[in-house]
């Protein structure tokens, strides 16, 4: 191996450890391996840079339910040698890599319950935190071809917020046109008021 292979190798096996490249695949052909160079060159030239990485899996049980796993994670680098990686995962869990040359500190903790369950045609899992408030939900529709998913993540919670008046009350911007909407009454409610009107 000639060694501009040997450095284009070992870039993308790097880069693909650091999860910056996903499973998509890509031809083997010249041009596709240039621009994979240009990346991994302009990556081993650069002697400081931070990335944040928005990362996930699925782990199969033997049930055939697919737990979720994701994670956030910022990833600061100055060469040679100092590193800082500060991560977050889909449950809650927290945690810091730091090399400041010398020293490997690791550090995390654990805030949150991964709850996951199963319904008629539904696999759930929902991530719920010390304070009793849920962090995400993620709901499988196995049944649905392809089972697709439905996930919601839950931030900024306030169980006292200061509400105004002000907040209930619209206010439509300039030129905005008033449209009436025509909502459906239920048959029995039909039926009553033609009733009352006769």
């Amino acid at each position: 191996m000639n060694k501009r292979n040997r450095c284009l190798s070992i870039c993308v096996t790097a880069l693909c450890l650091m999860c910056l490249v996903t499973g998509s695949a890509f031809a083997a052909d010249a041009d596709v391996e240039q621009l994979l160079f240009s990346m991994a060159e302009k990556m081993a030239s650069t002697k400081q840079f931070s990335v944040t990485m928005h990362m996930g899996y699925d782990v199969v049980q033997e049930s055939g339910q697919k737990i979720e796993f994701s994670e956030i994670r910022k990833v600061t680098i100055d060469r040679p040698n100092h590193m800082r990686t500060d991560a977050e995962q889909s449950d809650g869990d927290k945690s810091q890599f730091v090399f400041d040359g010398k020293t490997i500190t690791l550090f995390s903790e654990t805030p949150t319950d991964h709850i996951a369950g199963q319904l008629a045609g539904v696999d759930y899992q929902i991530w719920i935190a010390e304070d009793l408030l849920p962090r995400r939900i993620v709901m499988t529709y196995i049944n649905a071809p392809g089972q697709p998913q439905f996930w919601a993540e839950f931030s900024d919670w306030n169980l006292k917020p200061e509400i105004s008046a002000k907040t209930f009350v619209f206010t439509p911007p300039k030129g905005a046109e008033k449209i009436l909407t025509l909502i459906p009454i239920a048959k029995s409610e039909a039926a009553s008021e033609t009733e009352g009107g006769s």
